[in-house]
């Protein structure tokens, strides 16, 4: 894709949630259930259930419209993704 040396899958994964939640305004959990490989809690997925589907599928395709809107060159404002 042109990334090597740039970019890597986990830079992806922290901007989608810097977008998905400062810019799309969805709630961090649903976010991090899209993003994850899995529950980081041992019993989680014993426990926790909640897969959020419908919500995830409306927040995807909300990010898909954002990235398209960049693409078409659309009025958007860089997030700083910067260490303090």
């Amino acid at each position: 894709m042109g990334y090597g040396g740039r970019h890597t899958g986990h830079g992806f994964g922290s901007l989608a949630m810097g977008v998905i939640r400062s810019r799309l305004g969805y709630r961090h959990e649903v976010v991090k259930r899209q993003l994850s490989h899995g529950s980081e809690d041992e019993y989680g997925e014993a426990y926790d259930r909640e897969q959020f589907i419908e919500e995830r599928k409306a927040m995807m395709q909300a990010y898909a419209d954002y990235i398209d809107t960049i693409e078409a060159g659309g009025n958007v404002v860089p997030l700083n993704f910067r260490r303090a």
